[in-house]
């Protein structure tokens, strides 16, 4: 039986263009809304501070609009990387008014050090950000510091590359500082053993407190 074949000419080394008649299109999402035809997607709640400067939990999947806390006003849509409190009490809850009182649930806080006491004052809200207040006074019988322990030293779990950050909000409202030496006040993230032994640290050392509201 014949067979014939039919092919179909092509041109060699030709390249055809062809112009997309669609106009660009852009979003702007400095305005405090979403634009149309935009969707957010978030696996869970997040917070940020409201038009209000109040601190506001948001739902899973709703826009977050950062406004600059010193009062500069809307910076825009909030984007950030996902990331988990690891603290199991980041709002100081558990605590008890005294002297020296008692700590927040899974806080640690020595009562007295070298002469200086630590009095729980109370707690509190201040523009949506949870408080506690805590007072230290006496008269050192030596050169030494006091600490207070978010959590405990096995509880947080890290695997190797990964990255960790530790951050508080702070108040001076009342009193001084007058007298205490370098560092002065500082924050410490710890590295430790899965039975709590000390394998790293990273300081941040002589923050400076100032009686300005928490969210500044």
């Amino acid at each position: 039986m014949p067979l014939r074949l039919l092919s179909q000419p092509v041109a060699r080394g030709s390249l055809r263009l062809l112009r997309s008649r669609r106009p660009p299109v852009s979003f702007d999402f400095s305005g405090g809304t979403l634009p149309a035809a935009a969707t957010l997607t978030r696996a869970g709640t997040g917070w940020s501070f409201n038009s209000g400067l109040v601190l506001t939990s948001y739902a899973t999947n709703v826009a977050r609009w950062a406004y600059d806390p010193a009062g500069a006003g809307l910076l825009g849509l909030l984007v950030e990387a996902a990331a988990t409190n690891a603290l199991r009490n980041s709002s100081a809850s558990g605590t008890v008014a005294g002297t020296p009182g008692t700590s927040p649930t899974n806080w640690s806080a020595p009562g007295t050090i070298n002469g200086v006491t630590r009095q729980i004052v109370g707690t509190g809200s201040e523009d949506g950000i949870p408080y506690i207040d805590i007072r230290y006074f006496g008269t050192p019988t030596a050169t030494s510091g006091t600490i207070i322990i978010f959590e405990s030293t096995t509880q947080v779990a890290a695997a190797s590359g990964q990255q960790w950050a530790a951050s508080v909000y702070l108040r001076l409202v009342a009193g001084s500082l007058s007298g205490i030496p370098l560092p002065g006040i500082n924050t410490r993230l710890h590295e430790r053993s899965n039975t709590g032994t000390n394998l790293a640290e990273t300081d941040t050392n002589n923050i400076p407190l100032t009686p300005a509201a928490l969210k500044t």
